[in-house]
Formats: C-alpha cells, structure tokens, sequence
C-alpha cells in the first residue's frame, strides 16, 4: 500500500525520506493556514487549551501565592513556539516582580 511520502517521493523522483520531508512541510503549512480560518473554539482548542490545562494543573499543585502571575509566568516559560516577539526578555539570574496587591 502507497503511502502519500511514498507517492510524493515517486512523483519527484526522489527517496521515501525527502517525500516524507515534504509532506511534513506541506502539513505545517496547512496547519497554519488552518488557524486561520478556524472558528474561536476550535483555534483556542488547537493552539491555547493544552498548554493551558497543563499550567492550570502545575497551578492547582503548587498553590502559589500570587496565581495569576504564576501562571503567565508558566505559559511564557513553556510556550511551544518560543518566546513571542512582544513579549519581555528576562534578564539572567532576574526574579520575577512582585506583583502588585489585587484591587478589592
């Protein structure tokens, strides 16, 4: 049975690894574009939610002090596309602020 590398490869006259290179590629692509177009709930779903639910449950384990700022501070530290462009570098050997008392 044909696999779509194994097709991709055929068609370029290259090996199974460069069609299963460019199919990877085309994937990518695709899942960008996909974003893009997606209704609210499902584009959260796909590229929010997961890390989310995961910081949610360090949060829940760890009770820290100040939640919020916890929190951003996980999402940041482990957000699978890098640091975003807009975001503060953090300065070596730097804590994080304290942060300010809530407003009651």
């Amino acid at each position: 049975m044909s696999t779509a590398a194994d097709d991709l490869a055929a068609a370029l006259g290259g090996s199974r690894e460069e069609g299963e290179a460019i199919e990877a590629a085309v994937q990518t692509e695709t899942a960008d574009l996909d974003t893009a177009v997606l209704p609210v709930r499902a584009y959260l779903d796909r590229t929010v939610v997961p890390l989310l639910l995961q910081g949610l449950a360090q949060l829940a384990k760890e009770r820290p002090p100040h939640p919020v700022e916890y929190l951003a501070h996980y999402l940041l530290q482990n957000n699978p596309d890098g640091r975003p462009d807009d975001a503060p570098a953090e300065e070596e050997g730097s804590a994080m602020p304290a942060p300010a008392p809530a407003a009651e």
